[in-house]
């Protein structure tokens, strides 16, 4: 198997890029297990600052019929540069089983996003194409369900604990 691609121009990145530890999350907005580990996430963030970068990527699983529409409207509010809102906005939309094209636009205008140019984004499938590379390219390194994460290269698949990242993430740092 592949390596996992390293943080790129393409990507969606919280904290430094250029940080001491990558972790790249491939994940899917359907998914409970990634729901609930977005707010572990939301722990690293808090935790390590600007001493991890956090990259999030689409892996949208099959059997999760909304998932790849979801992927796409954040994209098309990355556009807008709201990546980060509309990414919690559809993890709470999971959590509530509230997935639909039509709940994503709703998302947008409560994010104050232009509403047109949203619109037109997700329904033209602007990001299709984006989605399905970030999907193959995790595939490719490796990951077979979500969320699956990636710290400085190694896999660590399924929702770990917050713990056991900090404890990973120390050693890392240690190094």
């Amino acid at each position: 198997q592949d390596k996992v691609i390293p943080i790129g121009a393409a990507d969606h990145v919280i904290g430094n890029p250029a940080a001491p530890v990558a972790m790249i999350v491939y994940s899917d907005f359907e998914c409970p297990f990634c729901a609930d580990f977005a707010q572990t996430i939301k722990q690293v963030e808090k935790e390590f600052n600007d001493k991890v970068a956090v990259v999030f990527r689409h892996y949208p699983l099959a059997g999760h019929r909304q998932a790849k529409k979801a992927a796409q409207a954040a994209e098309c509010a990355a556009e807008q540069n709201k990546f980060w809102e509309m990414h919690d906005k559809l993890f709470a939309d999971n959590e509530v089983r509230r997935m639909s094209a039509e709940q994503f636009k709703k998302d947008a205008a409560d994010l104050g996003l232009d509403q047109n140019k949203f619109n037109q984004c997700l329904d033209s499938g602007k990001f299709e194409a984006k989605v399905a590379e970030q999907t193959a390219e995790g595939q490719k390194a490796g990951v077979t369900g979500t969320p699956t994460s990636f710290l400085n290269g190694n896999i660590y698949p399924g929702a770990y604990p917050f713990e056991d990242f900090k404890k990973i993430i120390d050693e890392e740092l240690a190094k």
